[in-house]
């Protein structure tokens, strides 16, 4: 983190790094595969250039510069060292999705934590539910499941109440969805539409 503060990037820690600290409070206790980050995209080049400083190294091809001006790059290929492998993205979602998040209103909910000792910055808890299902989305659509997310899905919402406006419906969806990846979901619910007709 002290080569990306000199050169005044600023990354949100995602996924595993993150989770395995503060949701699981032990990285045995939540697999992850490599660090994944995000940086504002004018950022995205620059943070490569933090890596390879570092002595990490492209894993796969590195785009030609005219193609990253003309195409659409969320994540850039994984950047190695020492069998470690860092994800540094650009979007948290395609441009060609269905869904649009705001990054800008996303990085203005942002907050401090310590992650295994180092300060870092981080999706406040109801942006980072919104980002483990666009996560969970994107590997259905690619085809390759990771149960993690279910997991941490599950562990994110312990404790909280479920709300929604017809709750009892959207509630068995997301139980029904849950029961097929093998885990037994339950939490509080709370209506919205019976709590209006009470005003």
């Amino acid at each position: 983190t002290n080569a990306f503060k000199a050169e005044n990037v600023d990354f949100i820690s995602l996924k595993g790094i993150y989770l395995s600290d503060w949701l699981y409070g032990d990285t045995s206790l939540r697999y992850f595969s490599d660090i994944d980050i995000l940086v504002n995209s004018d950022d995205g080049k620059k943070s490569l250039r933090i890596l390879d400083s570092l002595g990490y190294t492209a894993n796969e091809y590195n785009f030609p510069e005219f193609l990253t001006k003309n195409s659409e790059i969320v994540s850039y290929p994984l950047r190695l060292k020492n069998g470690v492998a860092v994800d540094v993205s650009i979007k948290v979602h395609s441009d060609t999705e269905h869904y649009h998040l705001d990054e800008a209103v996303l990085w203005s909910r942002t907050e401090k934590q310590y992650i295994h000792g180092c300060e870092t910055t981080v999706f406040d808890v109801t942006d980072l539910l919104m980002y483990t299902c666009l996560n969970l989305d994107k590997h259905f659509k690619s085809g390759s499941v990771k149960f993690t997310g279910f997991y941490d899905l599950v562990n994110i919402l312990d404790g909280a109440v479920f709300t929604a406006h017809n709750v009892s419906f959207d509630y068995s969806f997301v139980k029904t969805e849950f029961k097929r990846q093998g885990i037994n979901f339950s939490a509080e619910k709370f209506c919205t539409m019976r709590f209006s007709r009470l005003l």
